[in-house]
This record gives C-alpha cells, structure tokens and sequence, in this order.
C-alpha cells in the first residue's frame, strides 16, 4: 500500500480509538452514541486498510468524522443567533432537529433545551421551567461539559422574559446550592483550593443587575468572571457579554467601539441588535428621541412578534423620559474604565494566542504554494494520465526540471547554487507533505503574525527556511530536500519564544497553558514524529516511507527560537482593526 494512503488511514484509526477511549469516561447514557459513530469510522479506516479500494474508505471516514462535527456547530450556532433574535419558531425546529444530531440522552437533552428557551421566548415560563427542572434534577448524572446549561440556560431564559429580578434572587438564593453545581470550578491557586462561579452563570446575572441599575453589582460579576484569563471565548463573544453593562451606564464611547466589532458577525448579533443597544445608550444618556428612532429601526429588521413586543415596552420607557436630564456618579466612570481594562487585556490575550485573524501574507503564502504543488504535481490526478497522455508528459518532464533545477540537491547549493537555499521551501513532494505543511502555516503562521507583525513574520518564513536549508544540507549532503516545514518550524520556535517573552503582559494561567502546550508540540514534533518516520515508517514500508528531513526541522526550529528571542514582540489590538477612534470621541454625548 502507497504510504500517503497508509498514513490517512492510520490516523483516522488513531483518532477514531481515541475518540473512543475518551467516550468511556462519559457516562454511558450520553457517550454511546458518539463511541457507536467512532466505531464506524475505526470500522471503515480498518477496511480500507484490509479490503480496499482505500480512497473510497478515507473518504467515507473522514466524511463522517466531518459531518458530525459541521451538523454540531450548526446546531449550536443556530441556537445563539435564534436568542439574539428572539427566533422561536427557529428554536422550535432545532428542538425536532436535536436527536438527529445528538443520538440518545445527548439527543433528549439538546431537543429540552431549545424547546425551553423557545417557551422561554413565547412567555411560557412554566413548561419552560419544567424542562429546565427535569435536568437540575439529574445534574450529578450529566456529563461535565454540559453540567452548568441547565442553570445557565434557566438564567438566560429569565433575561428572554426580562424577569431580571428573577435572575438575582435564583443567583444570590441558590449560589452554594445544587442550582449551580457544575458551574462551580474548582482551581488550585498557591496549593489552596478555591472555587469560583462560570462566567456562563455571571454574565447573565450582570446583565440581570444592570437592566436593574445597580451597577456596582453588575461590576462585581463581570470582574469575577475574569474574561482577561480565558482563551476559549471569542473576542465577539465577550464583547457580547459586557455590552449590556456599556449601554445601560450610558458610556456611549465604549459602546459603539463593541457594536462595531460585533457588527463583523451578523450571523449571530444581527443588525437589529445593533439598533436595539444603540438605542439602549442614547436612552441611558437621556436622548430619549434618538433612542425610539434607533428601536424603531430595530423593529423594521426583525418584525418578529416577540421582538416587536420587548422593543415596544423599550419605546414606551423612552417616551417617558423625553426631556429628563441624565447625570453620572465618578463611581460609574471607574467602573467603566476597568471593564473596558479587562476587555483590552482580554482583546490582547486573544489577538496573541488564538490565531483567528485575516492574515494577508498567511494567504499569500498559501496561494504559493498551492499553485506549485499543483503545477508539479498535477500528473498524479485521478484520470490525468489516460485521458490527456500528450500533457502528461509535458507535465512529467516540467516536474521532473522544476525540481532539479529549484530542490535542495546540498552539493549543487553548497557549491554556489545558493537560490536552493530558498526555493526549496515552496515544493512539496506528495499531497501530506503539501496538505500537512499548509495545516501548520495556517496556525503557526498565523500566530507568528499575531506576536511579531507582518514583516517581521516574512523574515522568520524567509530566513529561517534558508537557515534550515543549510542545516540539512551541511548534516545530510546526500539527501534531496524539498518543503516548507523548516520555514515552518522556524515560525514555531519564533512563536515559542515570542510567548515566553510575553510572561509579564499575559495572565500567569494563560503563559503557563501555552508554554506548556508548545513545550508539548515541540518535543512531539522534534523527538516523536521524527524520529518514527525515521527508524519506524522505513521498516513498515519499505521504499515507500518518505524521508524525514530532520536537521531541517530542527534547524529551522532553533533559528525561530533565536529570531523570537532577539526581536521585540509586536502583538497587534483586535480593536484597532475594527475601530477608527475619531468615529466616537467627537460625540458631546460620550462618557468613558
């Protein structure tokens, strides 16, 4: 068997194993659902290894594997934007749509859940709640992925019938009771345990207090959540979160520099959301009349009958207080200016260790790359050669001359053929080689960018790929060598090196996670994956298994940490990409 087909068959028996090892530490109510469909892709990667044709079976395995993971986000997704938009005529459908997802308890549970916060919506506070207790009742049984939701979704379904007094006596009557078991977490801090409560319980309950003006309360629970320590929400998410608190103080500033970073995500904050807060924080600033323009307007991009009935009671209040004047207590300013401090720590957290950004030079790195793998490789294509023999050929002998004259051959290039050094980097000599390498400039490129800049991250590519060459070249004369995994490794180390020097701007919990995390990868890559391609892969398959430039990888890998090392960091704001500061400051309205 051809080793790239060996390889993507062994993987998906690995992570089809693994996904059902882990499935047995879940409890067997929720987990055979998912260790039943692992067992069906170990099934299929098993019989493309023994029966055949094995690209038949890689793509039916991996079909699946994708498919049950696009149907989860989806689901999960149309559940966000359908409570931001009040949908529940959408809630009701994902609740009939749930089993076929969620096979089993998971199933029952996801299907409860929508169909509550869909009762939630429609005002019927009793089924809602009767479903929502038919889970706290069993929370002990419930996987901890999902133990808070109950909890949380009972808050949220109170802020859908903004019974927000509701929501404060659940959280300060039932806070150490079973109400909130599984939202409380357990951390070790100086050998001492301590619990703190989930941000998915504090954020509601902020919102809660300052729908209720007590904004110092409101404070308290966004502090507690800590969203400048996490790095699983993203920056929308939080920005989400904290806007209730922005609009309702009446700090107009912050607020548009949050609506126009969630403006960027329509599919989940739609624009009549947008509408709706903006007229929130001209109602809290006193202009009453720009505020019922902005909730009307609200009204006209969702004319949902829900939507339409909240918005209303929003214009009514504001009519109300046409003409009121509005004064701020400096209390109000120092808690404006420390959750917007949390937001920016939270913005630079995230703008350093999660590579989420629209990198240019990531993408034109990738368009190389891909347009010369395909160039040279193109004579592999299913049905190329008996349906075009005359360009296949032509395509053959191009190859064949391309990576003579651009490969790493280490005593054509040590002998003056110096450009090798550099070209070498952007052949790929099979599919996993291109595919693997692309996986990897997409994260680690991305990241690399995010700490260092655009040109400084060129540099690390360009340079550390040359240096890398050179490696090899020098500890392996007799090898040809072509991809980008030195430049690659080099972006790594960069990356590495780039968080260590970081430790005194990033949360101590954040440094540690991904120090040890990338600690993790490189001696994974370095020591594991090499040397099992080197002294393993070659004995399985013989004369098939490609050959591991290892001092490339590594030499690539020390250059990055010495580049990372030596330049000064430049991680960029994720705000600062989204908001021009002169759009808000000149308002006579703002208050920050």
């Amino acid at each position: 068997m051809d080793f790239q087909v060996a390889y993507w068959l062994y993987l998906l028996i690995f992570f089809s194993s693994l996904g059902i090892v882990l499935g047995l530490f879940m409890p067997i109510a929720y987990s055979w659902a998912p260790i039943l469909n692992w067992m069906v892709i170990l099934f299929l990667a098993i019989a493309g290894v023994k029966v055949g044709p094995a690209w038949l079976f890689i793509v039916l395995g991996y079909g699946l594997a994708a498919l049950r993971i696009i149907e989860s986000r989806r689901f999960y997704s149309g559940l966000q934007s359908s409570i931001n938009s009040l949908n529940a005529e959408k809630l009701h459908q994902l609740s009939k749509k749930a089993k076929d997802i969620y096979w089993g308890k998971g199933g029952e549970f996801w299907q409860d859940m929508a169909e509550s916060l869909a009762l939630f919506i429609e005002l019927k506070e009793d089924p809602a709640n009767a479903l929502i207790d038919k889970w706290q009742d069993q929370v002990n049984s419930l996987p901890n992925e999902i133990k808070h939701l109950p909890a949380n979704y009972r808050l949220i379904g109170n802020a859908l019938m903004r019974k927000w007094d509701k929501i404060v006596e659940i959280y300060e009557s039932k806070l150490a009771s079973e109400e909130f078991e599984g939202a409380l977490q357990s951390v070790d801090s100086k050998k001492k345990k301590k619990q703190y409560i989930s941000p998915t319980i504090l954020l509601p309950t902020a919102r809660a207090y300052a729908e209720l003006g007590d904004f110092e309360k409101s404070y308290q629970c966004i502090m507690q959540a800590k969203l400048d320590e996490t790095q699983t929400y993203p920056l929308a998410y939080i920005g989400q979160s904290i806007l209730p608190f922005f609009a309702l103080i009446g700090a107009r500033k912050e607020t548009e520099q949050l609506l126009e970073i969630l403006d960027q995500n329509k599919n989940t904050f739609p624009e009549s959301l947008i509408s709706y807060w903006r007229g929130q924080s001209h109602l809290s600033v006193g202009n009453a009349e720009t505020a019922i323009k902005f909730f009307e307007e609200s009204k006209l991009q969702n004319p949902s009958k829900e939507f339409c009935l909240r918005v209303d009671r929003q214009i009514e209040r504001a009519k109300n207080k046409i003409g009121e004047l509005i004064s701020f207590h400096p209390d109000k300013e120092r808690q404006v200016h420390d959750i917007w401090s949390v937001f920016e720590k939270a913005d630079f957290v995230l703008a350093v260790v999660n590579p989420d950004n629209k990198s240019k030079a990531v993408l034109a790195l990738f368009a190389i790359n891909t347009l010369l793998y395909c160039f040279t490789d193109a004579y592999r294509f299913p049905g190329f050669q008996q349906n075009f023999q005359t360009a296949f050929s032509v395509v053959v002998d191009t190859t064949n001359w391309v990576f003579l004259n651009f490969a790493l051959f280490a005593k054509e290039a040590l002998a003056g053929q110096y450009y090798r050094f550099f070209t070498y980097s952007f052949l790929h000599s099979s599919f996993t080689h291109y595919f693997l390498n692309m996986i990897m400039l997409f994260w680690f490129g991305r990241l690399a960018q995010n700490i260092f800049g655009t040109a400084r991250f060129l540099a690390i590519y360009i340079v550390g790929g040359v240096l890398s060459g050179v490696a090899q070249a020098l500890s392996a004369p007799d090898l040809i060598t072509v991809g980008a995994s030195g430049s690659l490794m080099a972006a790594f180390g960069a990356v590495l090196a780039g968080i260590f020097r970081l430790k005194d701007r990033l949360p101590e919990q954040v440094w540690r996670y991904q120090m040890v995390v990338l600690l993790g990868l490189a001696f994974t890559q370095l020591a594991l994956v090499d040397l099992t391609f080197t002294y393993v892969a070659p004995k399985a398959f013989p004369n098939m298994a490609p050959h591991i430039a290892n001092f490339a990888h590594l030499g690539g890998f020390v250059a990055g940490v010495l580049f990372g090392l030596l330049v000064s960091p430049v991680p960029p704001k994720v705000t600062d990409r989204f908001v021009e500061e002169n759009k808000t400051m000149n308002d006579p309205n703002l208050f920050a």
